[in-house]
């Protein structure tokens, strides 16, 4: 059994990828967006380095240049085959994670670049071989107008449709992957999808990839104004490594046919954050929700802010009371304990250290008389 891999240097993928092959003798193909073989080997050693992976198990990563952009998955002539013939599964946790981006500029990497990797499964089953069962990493975020349509709460049972999404590009690429997806499942594909929510920092250490880590966006734009926002909302999330571990223990043939939602079954307050800032020597006063986010709009050229300010129209919903349906996980985690997954705490201790390490590595200024 092998598998392929997309978005092996990204954050949830390149841990992913370390779970993969701490769990299998078996090689990870990797596809790489790099203008050679020596670059892509260079990335995927150092993400799966920072990933804490060992270097014996590193050794059976193998990268492949490649890009979901382009026809062919950028493949050099003859690899194509080679790898139709060689995996049995397919894990595509590779996308343009822009969430301010418009539909039509997502469609390439997020939808096109899905449909190629399908036709790389179907040319499996052309070539004779069993079906490749395909992993496909969706979002809880396709949820995020849910409760416009009706819907207090999700579970994985739902089929999420476009006005969920309402106009925001993101949400509605991985709306309209996961029909396509769909669709082939109904002609034999073997499927599984996973829905992670907010991915954030490894639960040991409190690393994090600021850049994919939207509570480290916000951390950042809470310290640089000064002020916290006055919030009872709370955030469906989990941590990188336990959403890579839950992935990897997933991916069974019997887990086929179904959808995960890869977040804590009780939500987390985004005031945890904000408490784990004060712990750490922020002084951080608390104003309504709405003056917070004129702060955000009058502040938004700063480089401490502008990340979230681009984030407006998908932050502010996340942070307003009511707005965002519950996100039901109860099935995921009774397959997951029956792995004997147990996750680690989501407490006061766990944001401190991803504070700490925020601060260790510059993203944000030490607290004054620190």
């Amino acid at each position: 059994m092998a598998t392929l891999l997309t978005g092996a240097t990204g954050f949830l993928g390149g841990q992913l990828c370390a779970e993969l092959l701490k769990e299998e003798d078996t090689p990870v193909y990797c596809l790489v967006r790099a203008p050679d073989r020596t670059t892509a080997a260079r990335r995927l050693h150092a993400r799966l380095s920072a990933a804490d992976a060992t270097e014996e198990s590193i050794r059976r990563a193998v990268p492949v240049v490649g890009d979901i952009t382009r026809s062919d998955l950028g493949l050099a002539p003859g690899t194509r085959d080679e790898l139709a013939s060689s995996v049995t599964d397919i894990v595509h946790c590779a996308a343009s994670i822009n969430m301010s981006a418009p539909y039509d500029q997502l469609v390439r990497p997020n939808v096109e670049g899905t449909l190629l990797l399908l036709d790389l499964a179907e040319r499996r089953a052309g070539l004779g071989g069993d079906p490749v069962h395909f992993h496909f990493v969706s979002s809880v975020g396709v949820f995020l107008h849910a409760r416009r349509t009706g819907l207090s709460e999700v579970d994985e049972a739902v089929t999420p449709d476009p006005p969920m999404a309402d106009s925001w590009g993101y949400a509605l690429s991985k709306i309209t992957a996961e029909a396509e997806l769909r669709a082939a499942a109904a002609q034999g594909l073997p499927l599984t999808v996973h829905r992670p929510g907010l991915i954030t920092a490894h639960s040991r250490t409190g690393r994090t990839m600021v850049e994919a880590d939207t509570l480290a966006v916000l951390a950042q734009a809470v310290v640089v104004l000064g002020v916290a926002p006055d919030t009872t909302s709370w955030f469906p999330l989990d941590t990188v490594d336990t959403i890579a571990r839950g992935m990897a223990a997933l991916r069974s043939r019997e887990n086929t046919g179904h959808t995960y939602h890869h977040v804590r079954p009780t939500p987390v307050p985004f005031s945890h954050i904000f408490d784990a800032l004060r712990t750490l020597g922020y002084r951080l006063p608390t104003v309504s929700t709405d003056l917070w986010w004129r702060h955000v709009a009058a502040r938004a050229d700063d480089p401490g802010v502008s990340r979230l300010a681009i984030l407006t129209d998908v932050a502010k919903p996340a942070l307003t009371n009511g707005h965002t349906p519950d996100i039901r996980s109860d099935r995921t985690w009774d397959v997951l304990t029956r792995t004997g997954l147990n996750p680690p705490p989501l407490d006061h201790d766990h944001f401190c250290r991803f504070i700490a390490h925020l601060i260790a590595e510059g993203t944000l200024p030490p607290p004054v008389g620190a």
